[in-house]
């Protein structure tokens, strides 16, 4: 008999007497698991709740504050503004309860002028109840936008140019200008200063 015979012989022997004294003990281990109290986590028992509470806590926020959250000193100073004055929004709407002629006499203004400013803060107040509508054709579909856009030194009254433009000395100077400050093409046969540097 071989000396690694032995060996394996000795650790056969060992694995089989740990197999059955797992076998033989497993009984008395589920024995004592219903002398066990019910975890606070066992199925019913807000487990679900606890654990997505655990993997939000865990998930890792990106920079900077979620989508929709307040600055919180901005909050603060919303609210002490509110305390102190009351609401803007609503302080500008008491003015309306006024009719012009009672306004008039509160601001010692003409008649016209106390209208003119119950007539703005309607106009103000006006979007928080009535939206605004987009331009519509005679068919009912909203318009297209169209926007023109000119560029360059010719003027919006049909292409006349500056004085300044017509001397030949500024003419040069500034294309020299935008031939410093566009990117001009280099030819086929030059090459970069990056790619001699590089090679």
């Amino acid at each position: 008999m071989s000396k690694n015979a032995g060996f394996e012989g000795i650790a056969r022997a060992a694995g089989a007497a740990a197999t059955a004294a797992v076998a033989e003990a497993s009984g008395e281990q589920l024995e004592l698991l219903s002398l066990a109290p019910p975890s606070r986590l066992a199925a019913g028992n807000r487990r679900d709740a606890l654990q997505a509470q655990m993997v939000e806590a865990a998930r890792v926020r990106g920079r900077g504050r979620p989508p929709g959250a307040q600055n919180v000193a901005t909050q603060q100073a919303k609210a002490w503004l509110v305390r102190m004055f009351g609401d803007p929004m609503i302080e500008s709407a008491r003015w309306l309860l006024h009719t012009p002629a009672s306004l008039a006499a509160e601001l010692d203004c003409t008649l016209l002028e106390a209208f003119d400013r119950q007539q703005r803060i309607r106009e103000a107040l006006m979007g928080f109840i009535h939206a605004k509508v987009a331009p519509v054709g005679e068919d009912g579909r909203p318009l297209p936008m169209f926007q023109l856009i000119m560029g360059g030194a010719e003027g919006l009254d049909g292409g006349t140019v500056a004085p300044w433009l017509n001397d030949p000395e500024v003419a040069r100077t500034l294309e020299l200008e935008d031939e410093r400050n566009q990117g001009v093409s280099v030819d086929a046969g030059d090459q970069s200063q990056t790619s001699q540097s590089q090679t």
